[in-house]
C-alpha cells in the first residue's frame, strides 16, 4: 500500500540544517518537497549547528560526542552510544529508512540493523574514493570493505551525480539511481543589479570581485585558486572566500607571501541566506577549483543568480555545468589564470554564460525533480 500511497520517510544524518553544506541543504530541500506532497518525514540527526532546527520537520536530535581526526576533519566525527536505540525506536513509524552519511559507522550501524526490517536507501553525496592523503585513503578502503560493501548489498543506493554512481557501481556491480542536488532558482537564487546587502555589511565595497563558497579544504584547490587570481593583470580586482575549514591559516599565509592579501576577503563568519544571494548576486563570476567534487551545488547556486561559472574539469563538475561555463584542468593555476583573464575581458561572454547557466539551472535542477527523482527510486524498491 505504501509503495501506491502516501509514504512514511525516516531520513539519517549526522548533521541538519542549519548546519551549513551540501548534504544538510539536500535533506532539508526534499524533506520539506516530500511534505508538500503529503508525504510524512522524520528526520534523526546528531548536530544541527547554530540553532534550533526546523519546527515544521520531524526533528529528533540525539546527543553525541565530537572528535576530531586529521584526516577526516572539519567537519567533526560524531559518535552516540544511544544512536542505534533512537533509529530502531523511531523506524517503527515509517515505511523506508534513507541514509544520508556514509563516513559515520555509528549511522550507518544503525541503518543496517534498521535494513532488516524496513526497506532502506543510501544516498552517495561523496565518491567512493576519499582521495585527501594517504590516511584518508587507507582509512577509506578499511571502510569500504567493512561497511559500505554491507550497506550497497542492503540497500538501494542513490548518487548525487553520474561520477559517483560509476564509483559504486565499478566497485560493487551494482546499479545505482543518479538523484542530482537542486536549488532554488526561481525564488531564492535569482538575478538582481539593485542587491547590496553583501557588499555592505562585510566591508567588500568593490563589485568587481571573484567569489568562491565552501569549505577550505585542501580539495577545494584554493591555494591554486590564490595562484591564479595572483597572477591576474588587473590589480584592482578583489577575491572574495566565504569559506572556513582546517587550510583557512595556511591559505592567509600564501594570501600574503602573493602580496595579494589585501585584495582577498575571507569570510568566515555566519552569513546568513540573504546575505549569501546578495554575495552571488553581485560577483563578476563564480570559480569552484576543486581537485575533486562529488558535484558542486555551489555551481547551481551562482548560475540561478545569473553568474557565470568557472569549474575544474573533473568528476561531478562537468554534470552541472554543462555547455553553460568554462571548464579548467583541475590544479592547473595557469588554465585558471587564462579562464579568469577570457571573463574579465569578455563583458559579452559573461553576460552569454550567465543567462545559460540562469536557464540550465532553472530548467534541470529544481528540488521538485529532486523529490521527485527520489520518491521513484522509493516506489521501484518498496
Amino acid at each position: 500500500m505504501a509503495s501506491r500511497g502516501k509514504l512514511k520517510i525516516l531520513l539519517l544524518s549526522t548533521f541538519f540544517w542549519p548546519y551549513q553544506g551540501g548534504v544538510e541543504w539536500h535533506i532539508y530541500k526534499i524533506a520539506h518537497e516530500f511534505k508538500r506532497m503529503g508525504h510524512e518525514v522524520g528526520i534523526v540527526c546528531s548536530n544541527t549547528g547554530d540553532g534550533k532546527p526546523d519546527k515544521d520537520l520531524n526533528v529528533e536530535v540525539v546527543p553525541a560526542h565530537g572528535v576530531n581526526f586529521p584526516f577526516y576533519s572539519p567537519p567533526k566525527y560524531y559518535i552516540s552510544t544511544k544512536l542505534t536505540e533512537a533509529v530502531i525506536r523511531r523506524s517503527k513509524e515509517y515505511d523506508l529508512v534513507h541514509l544520508h552519511r556514509l563516513w559515520c559507522i555509528d549511522y550507518a550501524l544503525a541503518f543496517l540493523k534498521v535494513c532488516r526490517a524496513i526497506p532502506g536507501f543510501f544516498t552517495a553525496h561523496e565518491p567512493l574514493e576519499r582521495r585527501i592523503d594517504p590516511a584518508s585513503i587507507a582509512a577509506t578502503q578499511i571502510y569500504n570493505d567493512v561497511i559500505t560493501k554491507r550497506i550497497v548489498r542492503d540497500a538501494t543506493v542513490l548518487a548525487v551525480s553520474k561520477y559517483v554512481a560509476r564509483g559504486f557501481e565499478r566497485a560493487y556491480r551494482k546499479k545505482a539511481w543518479v538523484v542530482y542536488n537542486g536549488v532554488d532558482a526561481r525564488t531564492l537564487f535569482t538575478p538582481s543589479d539593485s542587491d547590496c546587502l553583501f557588499t555592505k555589511k562585510f566591508g567588500v565595497e568593490s563589485r568587481r570581485y571573484v567569489l568562491f563558497v565552501g569549505r577550505a579544504v585542501p580539495e577545494k584547490g584554493l591555494k591554486h585558486l590564490l595562484r591564479a587570481f595572483s597572477a591576474l593583470k588587473d590589480k584592482s580586482l578583489h577575491l572574495v572566500l566565504i569559506s572556513r575549514g582546517s587550510d583557512e591559516y595556511t591559505l592567509k599565509i600564501l594570501a600574503r607571501y602573493l602580496r595579494i592579501h589585501d585584495r582577498v576577503h575571507f569570510v568566515s563568519e555566519y552569513v546568513s541566506e540573504d546575505e549569501l544571494v546578495s554575495a552571488y548576486r553581485n560577483c563578476l563570476f563564480f570559480v569552484l577549483p576543486s581537485t575533486w567534487e562529488a558535484f558542486g551545488i555551489v555551481l547551481l547556486e551562482a548560475m540561478g543568480c545569473g553568474r557565470p561559472v568557472i569549474g575544474s574539469d573533473t568528476d561531478g563538475i562537468p554534470e552541472v555545468i554543462g555547455d553553460a561555463g568554462l571548464l579548467v584542468p583541475p590544479a592547473n593555476p595557469v588554465a585558471l589564470k587564462e579562464a579568469m583573464e577570457r571573463l574579465l575581458s569578455d563583458g559579452k561572454l559573461r553576460e552569454r554564460l550567465g543567462k545559460a547557466g540562469r536557464k540550465r539551472a532553472v530548467e534541470h535542477f529544481s528540488w521538485k525533480k529532486v523529490a521527485e527523482r527520489t520518491l521513484a527510486a522509493y516506489r521501484a524498491n518498496l
